[in-house]
Parts: C-alpha cells; sequence; structure tokens
C-alpha cells in the first residue's frame, strides 16, 4: 500500500462479493463499567468486523450496510452509550469513555482483534483506539471523520457553542434536528421517510451525551503526530464529494498514517453509508479483500 494515494473501484474489477442470507438480530450486552450496549449482529463468517456510528444516530445507520455484508465477516454495530437504546449516564461522553467502552465491548464478546469501520463522531475516538489498542485493530476504516492529530484549539467554535447550549428537553432537541439532519446528507439525497427516521433516532439521544460528546470533538487534546503515526493498521479513510467535513482533512489523515488510502464516494454528503450503499460497500469491502 502506498502513502498518500487515492482508491478507486473501476467497473472491470474481477473482485466479486458473496452476500450472506439470514437476517439481523439485535441484543444488548452490559460492560464490566456498568453500560448496557444494545447491538445489531449479523452473519457467522471468521473476520469480527465492528461498526460505530456517528453523532446522534444508533447501530441502524448502518442497516443498507449490514444487507449487503460479505460472507466471510461476522458484524456487530452497537448504539454508543448515550445514544440509540444504549445506557444513558449524566455524564461520560468523552473520547476515552468511547475508546474504553469499545475494549470493553470486545472483551464481552471475547473478540480479540476486529476490522473496526467508524462514521464520523465513530470514526473520530476509533483513531484513539488504534494508537491505544494497536494490537486489537486488524483493519480501519474512518468515514467522514475529523483528523485526530490535527489541533482544534481547545476551543469549542461559537456557532457549536450555541448549539450544545440550545439542547435541552425533547422540544428544543427536536427544533434543533429539524435544522441539522438535513445537513448530513446531499441535497436530494435524503427522502421524507428517511428524515422522519433520523429524527427519531435523533430524539433518542440524551441531551448530556448531546452536549458533552460534541464539545469534546473541540477539547480534547490532539494526538500527537509521532503517537498517530504508530497506527500501523491497513486505513481507509472514505470521503464524500459533497460532505460538511473538507476533503483537506481526508488528505491529512492520509498524511498521518502510514498505511492509509483515500476512497470517496460521489454525490454523497456526510452520510454516504446510507446515501449511497452499493458505492461504499464497494470501496470498503474491496479495500479489506485486499489488505486482509
Amino acid at each position: 500500500m502506498q502513502h498518500r494515494k487515492f482508491f478507486t473501484v473501476l467497473a472491470t474489477t474481477l473482485f466479486l462479493l458473496t452476500f450472506i442470507a439470514g437476517q439481523a438480530s439485535s441484543d444488548s450486552v452490559t460492560l464490566k463499567n456498568g453500560i448496557t450496549l444494545r447491538y445489531i449482529t449479523v452473519g457467522n463468517g471468521p473476520i469480527p468486523i465492528i461498526f460505530i456510528h456517528g453523532y446522534s444516530f444508533s447501530a441502524d445507520a448502518w442497516e443498507k450496510v449490514l444487507v449487503k455484508l460479505p460472507s466471510q465477516y461476522t458484524a456487530y454495530a452497537y448504539d454508543l452509550r448515550g445514544f440509540g437504546d444504549s445506557s444513558k449516564p449524566d455524564k461520560g461522553y468523552t473520547i476515552p469513555d468511547f475508546v474504553e467502552d469499545l475494549a470493553q465491548f470486545m472483551d464481552v464478546k471475547k473478540i480479540p482483534k476486529a476490522v473496526l469501520v467508524g462514521h464520523s463522531l465513530g470514526g473520530i475516538f476509533l483513531q484513539d483506539f488504534a494508537v491505544a489498542y494497536p494490537e486489537r485493530v486488524m483493519a480501519l476504516v474512518l468515514s467522514n471523520a475529523q483528523a485526530r492529530h490535527k489541533d482544534t484549539g481547545g476551543k469549542v467554535p461559537e456557532g457549536i457553542a450555541k448549539r450544545i447550549a440550545s439542547y435541552g428537553d425533547k422540544e428544543a432537541n427536536r427544533k434543533i434536528f429539524e435544522v441539522s439532519t438535513p445537513s448530513y446528507f446531499k441535497a436530494g439525497n435524503l427522502t421524507e421517510a428517511d428524515k422522519n427516521r433520523f429524527m427519531e433516532t435523533n430524539l433518542k439521544s440524551a441531551t448530556p451525551a448531546l452536549k458533552e460528546a460534541f464539545e469534546c470533538l473541540f477539547t480534547t487534546p490532539a494526538i500527537p503526530p509521532d503517537r498517530f503515526a504508530r497506527i500501523k493498521a491497513p486505513t481507509l479513510v472514505v470521503t464524500s464529494t459533497h460532505d460538511i467535513v473538507p476533503f483537506t482533512v481526508a488528505t491529512a489523515l492520509s498524511e498521518g498514517i502510514p498505511q492509509c488510502l483515500i476512497f470517496v464516494v460521489e454525490r454523497a454528503g456526510h452520510t454516504p453509508m446510507w446515501e449511497r450503499p452499493d458505492r461504499f460497500c464497494q470501496g470498503v469491502f474491496q479495500f479489506l479483500y485486499s489488505v486482509l
């Protein structure tokens, strides 16, 4: 694999996917720290793969990907603490909290090492996980995520600070999500049914989680570049042509991680696994096929 190289799937590729049969099942697991995580699992292949959703979403955001899972994988997708149907404590929504939940989830499910796929917030803290637990990462996919080795200055931007302060009861949160939810998608890619479904999911989010998790993205100290370069797992950075995260972030990630490729999903916004799941899966699973 070459540093800072773009990864393109050609129509003439000989790569084939064998899709699994069967339905996803839902369950919950309690970690040693007392947090209960609701999770979805599908498949029974030899390679474990864990999908981590983004801010205010839930494991259901991976629905369109899980139905396309190749037969060599067993997939897990769980609701982060504070979101979906997982535990909602009054505090504890920092990047280290999310990192340790993942480590404990893998412990409880007896997964020593896995492919890790994270979207947005999930892709952000997976960078910290890969630095803290390099031996537990088979390969890494970071979708539409900010770069954790870049300094944010430790200050929450004024507009974000106002949004954080505005979170409160369900009605206050609903007003925020009415405006913010469409911004996660390219114009025209979000149906009214999709919007209603994501709104329902977003409104399950605990207000403390919405506040603290958002704030920590700006106030958590950056990973020093020399430590960041210790991420040795083969890594794919997924970006979209209409993402709210600038393309320069994908470039920064590819410059900071030694074995890193960039994959672009055309005509998609911040949520390509929902907007263009075929293209997303094509890129992700061909990449994994080439490195595992």
